[in-house]
Order: C-alpha cells, then sequence, then structure tokens
C-alpha cells in the first residue's frame, strides 16, 4: 500500500491540517494523531497558526490604497484556494506515480521468479 511520507505532509503544511489530510487523502494518509506528531517534530507551530500568519501575511501584502479590505481579503482567499487546490492535485500526482512505479516492480518480481 503506497503511503504519504514526511514530504508530502511537510509539501502540504500548513496549507491542510492532518484531519484535512485524512480526509482529502484516506487510506494513503496515515492518522491525524500520526501527521500532527510528524509536524509537531518539524515545525514550530500547529499547521492552522501558521497558515493563519501566512494569510495574515498575504493579505497585508496585497493590500494596498486603492482596495478595500473586503476585496484585499477575496483576494487572498482566492490566492489560498488556488494554492490548496494545487497542492492536493500535485500528491494525488505523485500518489499515481508511485502506484504505477509499484505496480511496475511487482510485475518485474513475478516475471523474474521465474526465470
Amino acid at each position: 500500500m503506497i503511503r504519504l511520507d514526511e514530504n508530502d505532509y511537510e509539501y502540504l503544511y500548513p496549507h491542510f491540517s492532518p484531519d484535512e489530510i485524512k480526509a482529502i487523502f484516506g487510506d494513503y494518509a496515515h492518522s491525524s494523531r500520526h501527521i500532527y506528531r510528524i509536524y509537531k517534530g518539524m515545525f514550530k507551530l500547529p499547521p492552522m497558526k501558521a497558515r493563519k500568519e501566512i494569510e495574515d501575511v498575504a493579505h497585508m501584502c496585497l493590500a494596498d490604497g486603492e482596495k478595500s479590505y473586503s476585496e484585499n481579503f477575496e483576494r487572498t482567499a482566492y490566492m489560498t484556494v488556488l494554492i490548496r487546490k494545487n497542492k492536493i492535485e500535485e500528491v494525488w500526482k505523485k500518489i499515481k506515480q508511485r502506484e504505477e512505479l509499484n505496480v511496475y516492480r511487482n510485475f518485474d518480481d513475478t516475471t523474474t521468479k521465474d526465470l
């Protein structure tokens, strides 16, 4: 069975909580508790707090005198949605690649046993 690894979890941090990762990737992901432990060892901030800080900084960077607060908030929210969408797609691509490689390896192992 293919599982997400620490590189995947690092890539998804802080844009997804461990619960979200488990919900999105199902059996490919470890338990939420296990992901929390990985994050605790890798990062100083819990994912939701880190995400909030990133969104606050992005909002300040996008702020300009010509746009209202709500317009800047919408731009930040839109960018966050795009980032999350892209990260999910990338991890699913990696999973599919790993599965294909695993099938190839298994096929190769079974064909060489008969030789």
